[in-house]
């Protein structure tokens, strides 16, 4: 049984990637070694062991809200979504009951990789609708998308997926 540090319930946001008109449900998982310089989610750069939870009873505790009309997205932040390969294998399980459960709602992971350093042939991709990649840096400025959506850095890319177009 799979097991990881995941933040529930989830938050509900307004900063939304594909659909500004709608919620975001956002997903928060502990534990990142990128720790950038003045995150916003310190308190997520450790794994926490009270926040541990199956993939079963993550998807029961989540179902309520896939399929609420108001939900125009899922994203999927940390810490950092893709810190080892059991946090990976975790998301493509739990990503597999989501995208069962509604398939049209969209999944964004931010990570702080780089679109090189990934390898988009693991499980959890094949459910990921749009990519968040890069680290954050500070003394870089920001970068709007739409009207809700600001991306903290200006070195930081957005790419739909599979066909790995560039957002922004």
């Amino acid at each position: 049984m799979l097991i990881d540090s995941l933040v529930l319930p989830p938050t509900l946001g307004t900063a939304s990637v594909t659909n500004p008109d709608k919620f975001v449900l956002e997903l928060y998982f502990c534990g990142c070694s990128f720790k950038c310089k003045n995150c916003h989610n310190q308190e997520l750069w450790d794994y926490k062991k009270e926040y541990e939870i199956d993939v079963y009873s993550a998807f029961k505790q989540l179902k309520q809200y896939i399929n609420n009309s108001l939900i125009g997205e899922i994203q999927i932040l940390g810490g950092e979504p893709l810190w080892n390969k059991n946090r990976i294998q975790f998301l493509a399980e739990l990503l597999k009951l989501i995208k069962h459960e509604n398939k049209n709602i969209n999944v964004i992971l931010f990570t702080g990789y780089n679109l090189k350093d990934l390898d988009l042939t693991a499980g959890c991709f094949k459910y990921i609708d749009y990519l968040k990649c890069g680290r954050y840096i500070e003394k870089l400025p920001s970068k709007k998308l739409n009207p809700s959506f600001v991306l903290a850095s200006s070195n930081q890319e957005i790419y739909k997926l599979p066909e790995l177009e560039k957002i922004i």
